[in-house]
């Protein structure tokens, strides 16, 4: 086999084993970030059920609730546009990597 071959295979192969890498650090840290939405998901379920259950002459206390809802909610919404973002990242890192090395 041509040495050229041999070591564009071998670059090829460190190139997969870096983006393998990189990709098992971003899963871990997709996987991390769905257990805090899921902690967000059930504090702001808990916090609906006090809202449902607290007393209605408790207005202040109320808006608090609704207000760390929305922002609950918010922060939620910000969580899966970034993972959206991570996602399309690692597609995207092995598309480059194909086409540079020549692969379509």
């Amino acid at each position: 086999m041509d040495t050229g071959i041999i070591n564009l295979l071998e670059e090829l192969k460190t190139d997969i084993k870096e983006i393998k890498t990189s990709q098992n650090k971003i899963s871990t840290d997709i996987i991390e970030l769905k257990s805090n939405q899921n902690k967000i998901v059930n504090q702001i379920d808990l916090l609906k059920l006090v809202q449902s259950t607290s007393n209605s002459d408790d207005s202040i206390s109320m808006k608090s609730v609704e207000t760390a809802i929305l922002k609950m909610e918010s922060n939620t919404n910000k969580f899966n546009n970034k993972l959206s973002i991570l996602e399309s990242i690692i597609i995207n890192n092995w598309k480059e990597l194909l086409e540079l090395k020549g692969f379509e």
